[in-house]
This record gives C-alpha cells, structure tokens and sequence, in this order.
C-alpha cells in the first residue's frame, strides 16, 4: 500500500538565480514530472538523493503562487514512516545542469532526474503539506540575535 502526498518541489522563482540549479519561471511552468516520454516514465522519488527509488512522481504542476507543486505516491514502508512522523517532510530536487566550460553561473539547459524527500530543503519553503489528504504545516524555529522566531508555513 502507498501514501500519496501534494507538496511544493520549487518556490516561486526569483528574478535573479540564487544558484546555477534554480529554475525560471519558464522552466517551472514547462517542468513535467509525472508520465512523460515515449515510455511514460515518471520522476523516481529518493530520501535524501540516493538510494533506490521509494516512490514516483505522479504529476507536477505551477502552483497558484507560482511554485512548483508536485504530487507523488511513497511504496517504501520505511520511507513512508519518515514522511508521516515528520522527520522528511522537505522535498529537494536532483537537478543537473550543464554548462560551457568556465561559465559555470550560466548554464545551457537544466533538466530534473529526481525528486528527494529529506529532513532539510535547500530551497524555502519545499516541503510536503498534504498527506493521504491530510494537510501538513510546517514550523521552523531559527534562532537569531533578536530571540527566536517561529514561522509556519501553510503551502
């Protein structure tokens, strides 16, 4: 038996790339990680990008905000034990992105391989918020000089 969960795999883009592997709003938008090619492959789903896969991406999609939103199905028991006692809630993708050699900051294409669950996102705001159709809210605690501050993220 699986678990299928709805999550965000990339925020909004920005106007100005924090890094070679983030997407454009265009890239968002013609990103397809469900059923695609002449075989219909989908996108593997990883804990923590490696492994064999645990699960698959159904279907992605731009979101209202303009994020990337996915919505994926776990088989692995013990992966879905790590998603629904919240320990791998973030969602991560493997992207590869080939450049010309030295301009490593401006890449050719970007192409997704795969999408991780993991403890950590590299990117805010990529986490799982909806579990067999319950919703999921994330809290992060960050210290700072001012005390420590609470935000929930409700995607």
């Amino acid at each position: 038996m699986s678990i299928e969960f709805i999550g965000t795999a990339h925020p909004p883009a920005n106007d100005v790339r924090k890094h070679p592997a983030d997407l454009s709003t265009a890239e968002i938008v013609s990103t397809n990680l469900g059923h695609r090619g002449t075989n219909h492959a989908t996108t593997p789903i990883l804990v923590e990008h490696g492994g064999p896969p645990v699960g698959e991406v159904l279907t992605s999609y731009r979101g209202p905000t303009g994020s990337l939103r996915v919505l994926g199905t776990i088989h692995d028991k013990e992966a879905q034990k790590l998603v629904k006692n919240g320990q791998m809630l973030g969602l991560s993708l493997g992207t590869d992105v080939v450049h010309r050699e030295g301009e490593e900051d401006e890449p050719v294409v970007r192409t997704v391989h795969e999408l991780s669950i993991c403890a950590v996102p590299r990117r805010p705001g990529c986490y799982i918020s909806e579990v067999d159709g319950q919703r999921y809210h994330t809290a992060i605690d960050a210290a700072s000089a001012a005390g420590v501050c609470r935000s929930v993220t409700e995607q």
